[in-house]
């Protein structure tokens, strides 16, 4: 995903309805019975990239004793 965001391509990663969709398995050629789709990556070329706010280690990291 990173090497695309550095062309201007976003992602996003679902594992929604559509991959347990029976018209969504017929469309890549499966039958429900012979696929299991754990999940689907979304690509383009985004309209706008909306900012994200600063984030400190501690907003991503968590010390256990």
């Amino acid at each position: 995903a990173l090497a695309l965001w550095e062309d201007g391509i976003g992602t996003k990663w679902t594992t929604g309805p559509v991959t347990r969709d029976d018209a969504f398995l017929r469309l890549i050629g499966s039958e429900s019975a012979d696929a299991l789709v754990v999940g689907l990556f979304m690509l383009g070329y985004p309209a706008e990239v909306p900012s994200a706010p600063p984030r400190t280690r501690a907003d991503v990291f968590r010390v256990t004793e």
